[in-house]
């Protein structure tokens, strides 16, 4: 039941370019945030900071991959492939890039990100632990028809309670319309996890996806 509070400014120096900083209160600590974004005809990156306190709703721990599932937690942070089992509160200090290039007929994107976590109750084995990692795609118009998207992705994970894991993942995805609503996709991934546990899991998917 305790009170927040924020301020901060946005400076827009250029037509390109965007600075945000705010700092205040929250929970049982101080906030901080920062981000920097710049944008072109052909490029854009932004690199963002934050820290924050964190309280039992937001470190709640999901579940592992699971063989045979395609999409990342996209409540983990950043679709990280691996929920993290987290000791609440704590102060959550992240930083996160990005950098997205428009080419004709082709897009490449990287990300990469940096999650750190800091407990306010001190565990046995520490008050920290990190998640950290990067993913890159390759977007690419074979035709008006086809279009072939490439990703690769790597995630680490130090948990306080003395487990590491290393998590990589590939896909590829080649779609074609075969009308205004109406697309055709095969999918193919490629997932293995090397550390306190080891396995490895190869996905293929055909999908029919309508709109309407």
């Amino acid at each position: 039941d305790a009170g927040f509070w924020s301020a901060g400014f946005k400076w827009v120096p250029s037509t390109r370019t965007v600075f945000e900083a705010s700092a205040g209160h929250r929970f049982f600590g101080p906030a901080y945030s920062v981000l920097w974004t710049y944008q072109s005809r052909l490029l854009k990156y932004h690199v963002t900071y934050r820290e924050v306190a964190t309280d039992a709703s937001e470190s709640t721990a999901l579940t592992d991959f699971v063989p045979g599932q395609l999409q990342a937690d996209p409540r983990a942070y950043n679709d990280v492939l691996r929920s993290i089992d987290t000791y609440d509160p704590y102060v959550a200090k992240q930083l996160d890039a990005g950098l997205d290039l428009t080419l004709p007929h082709t897009q490449l994107a990287l990300h990469v990100y940096d999650l750190r976590r800091q407990y306010v109750n001190f565990t046995p084995l520490g008050n920290s632990d990190s998640t950290r990692g990067g993913e890159i795609i390759a977007k690419r118009e074979l035709g008006w028809r086809d279009h072939l998207q490439l990703s690769a992705m790597v995630d680490t994970a130090n948990e306080v309670s003395g487990y590491r894991y290393r998590d990589y993942r590939y896909q590829a995805e080649y779609t074609r319309d075969l009308a205004k609503t109406l697309q055709l996709s095969l999918v193919a991934v490629h997932f293995q996890r090397a550390g306190s546990s080891q396995y490895s899991s190869d996905i293929g998917e055909l999908m029919l996806r309508k709109s309407f």
